[in-house]
């Protein structure tokens, strides 16, 4: 796993490079900030698209849900 996300950092000098991830310190990984997908006409921002605050959202409130059981 660790080569393939190597292989595509954003830093990488490699012509098959997709420059998908930005590696914060040895071993960890976050999703390149500046990816950008299309949907229909309209270029979003992976982090955008992906609404990291309504994924933690849920997470909280199903944990509260499992404690409370």
């Amino acid at each position: 796993m660790s080569s393939i996300l190597t292989k595509h950092e954003i830093n990488r000098q490699d012509i098959y490079n997709k420059k998908l991830f930005l590696r914060v310190k040895h071993g960890y990984y976050i999703l390149n900030p500046n990816l950008m997908l299309k949907l229909g006409d309209e270029w979003i921002n992976i982090y955008k698209l992906l609404d990291l605050e309504s994924i933690k959202d849920a997470a909280v409130l199903s944990e509260k849900a499992m404690i409370a059981a």
